[in-house]
């Protein structure tokens, strides 16, 4: 005679046959749909900010907004800008992005660039239609932010697409006395030349 662990383990086995496979559990992989993460990385923003030039374009191909934004409220372009990244900002400037929105210290794109230093970047923007003369949170323009770093390439380019000689910031500074702020000789005589040619 059979023992009785035998019997219920062969009539475990009989209603094997019969009774229907549980559902799958779904998978959370790290890359995939059910990742709760998923939507956080899909993001033009963040791919920028990757550069990561073929996620930019699948998910702006699939529908994505070129004007989402990271926490800090940047868009692909400013991270675009903030990097150098000519390619990826080229990219978001055909898809429409938005070349004067602001994050949340009031910096445009153009702002970003004046500040990194990427003049390609900056022409880019304004050979598309940036507004030149944006004033961030505390009322600075590209040209105020260009002329205090000294760039004076920069300063050349502001200047040629119409960039505001009499703007001022918040504490009542212009472009020429962050130039002279910063001790920046060569942007300081650009900019009193550039003045001179306005007034004659």
């Amino acid at each position: 005679m059979r023992s009785r662990p035998f019997a219920t383990l062969l009539l475990a086995g009989v209603l094997c046959l019969f009774l229907p496979s549980p559902a799958p559990r779904a998978q959370l992989n790290a890359f995939g749909e059910h990742n709760p993460l998923a939507g956080y990385w899909n993001n033009v923003a963040r791919a920028a900010a990757a550069g990561n030039r073929a996620e930019v374009e699948r998910m702006l191909g699939d529908g994505s907004s070129p004007n989402q934004t990271d926490e800090k409220g940047r868009s692909g372009l400013h991270l675009a800008a903030q990097a150098g990244d000519l390619a990826i900002a080229r990219i978001l400037v055909k898809a429409g992005a938005d070349l004067d929105l602001k994050d949340r210290l009031g910096d445009t794109p153009l702002d970003v660039a004046a500040e990194s230093g990427h003049t390609r970047i900056a022409k880019l923007l304004l050979d598309a239609g940036a507004e030149v003369d944006s004033a961030n949170h505390v009322g600075m323009t590209p040209l105020m932010i260009a002329a205090h770093r000294g760039d004076l390439a920069l300063v050349a380019l502001l200047l040629h697409h119409g960039a505001s000689l009499r703007s001022t910031d918040y504490s009542g500074r212009d472009a020429l006395s962050w130039a002279k702020v910063g001790g920046r000789r060569a942007v300081v005589e650009a900019l009193e030349r550039a003045m001179r040619a306005k007034s004659s």
